[in-house]
């Protein structure tokens, strides 16, 4: 009974901590804003270590009583979240800490997910153990591909200025399109933004004018009041 409760409340927890990170892009997305995780080397060693409290306690459970089919049952619902939160990690591969993170979360769903089956602990994380050689062996072409177009769409903000009544940011924003060239954007946006423990909003800019690559050098850009945002002597009424 013990074991059982214990395992319910790290499934409980890895739940949360699994759907926080896609939980806060569509809450931000719903409401104008956009998300930064400020945190993501902390925010996924938390995942790995509540994925290896509720795996162990899992085995535990089911060598000590063979504990009832149904308690697994929600944990099947991790396989597919621990893969939406690789994807939505990916930028964060560079990290070996997030890296490492990451697949023992992957290998502590899958194990969850075939021991939810009936599969005895030993067989289900000899199983889950191969498919996380597999996914190391796979990382490394996967992530050298990553780096060599990492720089493809990168975007740079090189220049912000703040509207004389503080409401609003310009930022020049340069976008590299590798041998495509690629553009220099204007965009602007509210100066409103808040942080909670691994992230950062801030609500979502706006462009208001498309340049050639490079061009922000030299751009004439300056407020000539609250409202008008001056570009290359063109004038943009901002609200």
């Amino acid at each position: 009974m013990i074991v059982r409760r214990i395992f319910c409340a790290f499934t409980v927890v890895l739940f949360l901590l699994t759907a926080l990170f896609p939980a806060c892009r569509a809450a931000a997305a719903k409401f104008g804003y956009e998300v930064e995780l400020t945190g993501a080397p902390v925010l996924s060693l938390l995942t790995a270590a509540a994925s290896v409290g509720a795996a162990a306690s899992a085995a535990a459970g089911r060598i000590i009583n063979n504990t009832a089919r149904r308690m697994f049952a929600a944990a099947r619902f991790l396989v597919p979240l621990a893969l939406l939160n690789a994807i939505m990690y990916a930028r964060f591969f560079d990290r070996p800490v997030v890296a490492a993170s990451l697949l023992i979360h992957i290998v502590c769903a899958a194990a969850l997910l075939f021991m939810s089956f009936n599969m005895n602990a030993v067989t289900s994380f000899t199983i889950a153990a191969l498919i996380a050689a597999l996914i190391a062996a796979a990382s490394g072409p996967f992530t050298a591909f990553l780096t060599a177009i990492g720089n493809f769409g990168a975007q740079t903000v090189v220049r912000s200025v703040t509207s004389p009544d503080g409401e609003y940011i310009a930022e020049v924003v340069n976008s590299d399109h590798g041998a495509l060239g690629g553009s220099t954007t204007v965009t602007v946006r509210e100066n409103v933004s808040f942080g909670i423990p691994c992230f950062e909003f801030r609500k979502k800019p706006s462009p208001v004018y498309i340049g050639s690559w490079s061009e922000s050098e030299g751009m004439e850009l300056h407020w000539r009041d609250a409202s008008s945002l001056v570009i290359n002597s063109e004038v943009y009424i901002i609200k």
